[in-house]
């Protein structure tokens, strides 16, 4: 394995339950710590954040520390770190997200033997969560569940809570756009421009899969990221890739009717029909049975966020 020089990049948003407990893992790697340093952007944290932050900086020199004076969001404070990087390697981490194991950096390392990938880590989710919809999330977003080859995955597989990428390469895809300001989006838009510039995302070594430590989020809290994902950001990924929405056919028939194009009425107007008749009784039934999501057809999951994404398009400006 060629022993690259690593940065990896952490925008720090209220993560004062885990954000020890992730730089004690960073800072307990094999990999040799004179190669790689972490770099910390702390997004206007209202939380003791900024106060670990300096603690861990006085403690290692591997650890940087930058702070915004606002709340920018995740896209242009992770720009923030790749311009303040000089390594090779930039791997990317959320700052609820802990490894699992000592090999994580080589793990992410060792994919890159050619200048032409990108490398993902899964993110997992705690087996003992006080927080039942952990294990859903966990059935349904984990990558090693559903993907079992070693083949390129598509571009909206590429997710950035673990992510790795070689500097050059994401200073020629010029970074994050950050005009995505909300939850969700700036990563598949990412993966996109990549794919389309040649190169691959692969699925990286166990040893680099991490646990997302994710309990503020709840079934209704998730609703409320996809009414937004579906009122602010699909909007801008559609107006600057107008072809994408050839790769997402369900959220395309959620989309606004057209009752000038009879296909469009065919096709639309029975499945929106659908998710409102259903969304009350499901929102009932998750309500009272969160417990039980594990065992409920993806499909009806699919049809209940379904009502929040169809609650975004009814509110964006148009």
């Amino acid at each position: 394995m060629k022993l690259l020089s690593v940065s990896i990049i952490i925008p720090v948003y209220n993560a004062e339950r885990t954000l020890g407990s992730l730089l004690k893992s960073l800072l307990s790697q094999s990999y040799p710590q004179h190669l790689y340093d972490i770099i910390l952007i702390n997004d206007n944290s209202e939380d003791k954040s900024a106060l670990i932050m300096d603690e861990y900086k006085k403690k290692s020199k591997n650890v940087k520390v930058m702070n915004n004076n606002e709340n920018f969001g995740r896209s242009k404070t992770r720009n923030k770190g790749i311009n303040n990087s000089q390594n090779d390697l930039l791997i990317f981490l959320d700052s609820d997200c802990i490894p699992k194991e000592s090999k994580f950096i080589e793990a992410h390392v060792s994919l890159h033997n050619t200048n032409n990938k990108i490398g993902i880590g899964a993110v997992s989710f705690p087996d003992i969560s006080e927080n039942p919809f952990d294990q859903f999330r966990d059935s349904r977003e984990n990558i090693r569940r559903r993907h079992f080859s070693s083949k390129p995955l598509n571009f909206f597989h590429l997710a950035t809570a673990n992510m790795s990428i070689l500097r050059e390469n994401l200073l020629r895809l010029r970074g994050f756009d950050e005009d995505f300001i909300h939850w969700g989006a700036e990563d598949i838009e990412l993966g996109y421009r990549a794919v389309n510039q040649k190169l691959e995302i692969f699925l990286i070594k166990e040893t680099g899969d991490v646990t997302h430590y994710d309990e503020r989020v709840n079934l209704e809290k998730y609703c409320e990221r996809i009414y937004s994902f579906s009122k602010f950001n699909i909007p801008i990924l559609m107006n600057k890739h107008p072809d994408i929405v050839n790769h997402f056919k369900n959220y395309r028939k959620l989309e606004r009717i057209n009752y000038k194009k009879f296909p469009d009425v065919l096709s639309k107007i029975p499945i929106q029909l659908f998710v409102v008749v259903s969304h009350k009784f499901l929102h009932q039934f998750f309500k009272k049975n969160i417990v039980t999501l594990n065992k409920i057809s993806p499909i009806l999951y699919k049809v209940y966020i379904s009502k929040y994404y169809m609650n975004g398009v009814r509110d964006r400006k148009v």
